[in-house]
């Protein structure tokens, strides 16, 4: 905890409120864009990750991966 005690419990806490409010907010644009959108935005969420491109950079490691393979 002692990387915490640089901030006072004011910033801590709206770092927190930030912080959901960042994924609580995500996740109703989401909704939003899956109503307007429908089918084609359910492919591409299965394509794309929400924060983070972990599915783009796992597909082309594993394209770099079997290129490598006979």
């Amino acid at each position: 905890w002692s990387v915490f005690s640089a901030y006072s419990a004011g910033v801590l806490l709206a770092v927190v409120i930030l912080s959901f409010y960042l994924v609580i907010g995500t996740w109703l644009e989401e909704q939003k864009i899956l109503a307007r959108h429908g089918t084609a935005y359910r492919r591409y969420r299965r394509q794309v990750s929400m924060f983070f491109p972990w599915r783009w950079l796992l597909r082309k490691w594993s394209e770099r991966v079997n290129r490598g393979r006979p």
